[in-house]
Parts: structure tokens; C-alpha cells; sequence
């Protein structure tokens, strides 16, 4: 965590680019962006002069994203069938609040969404080695509270407008030991307080099949009895994926 704090200090623009999805037939951008991530993993970061060095190609990168804010702003002003918002989607994690703080303020979003992409500094999701790394060596029900705890400090952080796929955490289908329920009570007077809108995120289902269309059908329920707005999310990563298992959700 310290690494990735003097990093984002020397290079601010640099998580900007982390999820950035390149396509195939962008080759060169691919080509770019795959080579900065690379130098930025490789810095040393007691080592002053490498420091100085990563902050001017930092600068360098950063007009790419202007040029990509000024797209998005000259198509605001087009006529299509539907309106063009700028967003992002944010990987929180309670270490870096304040720093996120003070990078989202420089810029004027339509929308923020916050989500929580690891516990305890491991990355849940990957198939690679999430599960040995962390579900494997950890008791689930320390996870599942780890992750909901997160959730929690995202909601009262008061940064976003939604939470990004509140529930994902249960996307390998492990039990979490304990019953839920009272957290996805906390959860839902907490994002009703706060006015968040929470997502129906249908990716659990079609990228690790998990038998949930989107939320678990309790916890959407429980949310519509506090009053919390839900947002339809396929979180595509491709347009392939965009509304993908729509129409499969629960349309109560």
C-alpha cells in the first residue's frame, strides 16, 4: 500500500489508465498503455531521480486523457438517441479515501461509481489466483465481512453516486457462514441515508455463473423496502456485454 501511494503521488494520472479497456483492433493504444503499466510497476520508488522521471511521462499520458474529456464533452453537444454522460467507475478501498478525495474533486463527473475490487489487498475475482491467494488461506465468513465493511466506508464516504455490484463478493458461490441478512439491512439504511443508488449487476451470473440473475433476490427486496434506487449494470467490459441477461432479471 505504501508503494501504491508514492506512486499515485509521483504519477497522479496513473490510475486513470488501470482499467482502461483497449480493443483489438486499437493496437497501438494497447501497445501504450501496456508499456506504461509495465515502467510504472518497475519504478523504484526510492530512487528520487526514477521518480522525477515517471512524474514527466505521467504529464505526457495525462493529455491523452484530456483529449478523451474533450471528446466526451464535443459529443455532449451532438444529438443522438440517447444522452452521452461522463462517468467512471472508482476502485475503493478505505487506505486510499482521502487520495481518491483529492483526485475525483479535480474534475466534474455526471457520475461516480465506487467499487470494491479486493479484501484485504487481494483481488477476489481473478481466476488466476484469487483462490489461492485469498479464499483459499482465509475463513469465507472473514471475507464476506471484510468486503461489506468496505462497502459500508464506500457508502459513507459520500464520493459516488452508486455502488458497483454491491453483492459480487459471492460470485465463486462460496457460502459465507453467517446469515446475511442483517448486513443487507445495514447496507440498505446506510445507502438510503446517504441517497446512493446500488446496482443490479448481472456479470456474477454470466462470467462465473452464479445461479443470481443480478442481487440476491433478499437483499433487492430489502433495498426496495428502504427506498433505494437500483440501477440496472450488465458492467460490460465489451459492447457484446452491454444489457447482457436483461431480461432474465427479476422485473418486480
Amino acid at each position: 500500500m505504501k508503494r501504491q501511494k508514492i506512486i499515485l503521488k509521483h504519477c497522479p494520472h496513473f490510475y486513470k489508465i488501470l482499467d482502461f479497456e483497449i480493443y483489438e483492433d486499437d493496437a497501438i493504444s494497447s501497445k501504450l498503455i501496456s508499456l506504461y503499466k509495465d515502467y510504472i510497476f518497475s519504478i523504484d520508488v526510492t530512487d528520487e531521480r526514477a521518480l522525477k522521471k515517471a512524474e514527466k511521462i505521467d504529464l505526457i499520458i495525462s493529455k491523452y486523457i484530456d483529449d478523451y474529456l474533450k471528446l466526451i464533452e464535443a459529443l455532449k453537444k451532438e444529438t443522438f438517441d440517447i444522452d452521452v454522460r461522463f462517468g467512471l467507475e472508482v476502485c475503493y478501498t478505505p487506505e486510499t479515501e482521502s487520495l481518491l478525495s483529492s483526485i475525483l474533486k479535480n474534475y466534474h463527473f455526471d457520475f461516480l461509481v465506487g467499487s470494491v475490487h479486493s479484501v484485504d489487498g487481494y483481488l477476489y475475482d481473478m481466476d488466476a489466483f484469487s483462490k489461492e491467494l485469498l479464499w483459499n488461506k482465509n475463513d469465507p465468513s472473514n471475507i464476506y465481512k471484510s468486503y461489506y465493511d468496505a462497502i459500508e466506508k464506500l457508502i459513507q464516504s459520500n464520493l459516488f453516486d452508486q455502488v458497483g455490484h454491491p453483492d459480487v463478493i459471492k460470485l465463486y458461490s462460496i457460502v459465507p457462514g453467517y446469515d446475511l441478512h442483517p448486513t443487507y439491512h445495514h447496507i440498505a439504511r446506510l445507502a438510503n441515508e446517504y441517497n446512493i443508488k446500488m446496482e443490479d449487476n448481472t456479470k456474477a451470473h454470466y462470467s462465473y455463473h452464479h445461479p443470481d440473475i443480478g442481487l440476491n433476490a433478499d437483499f433487492r427486496n430489502i433495498l426496495k423496502e428502504n427506498n433505494v434506487q437500483i440501477v440496472t449494470a450488465s458492467d460490460a467490459h465489451y459492447p457484446s456485454d452491454v444489457g447482457r441477461c436483461f431480461k432474465l432479471l427479476d422485473p418486480r
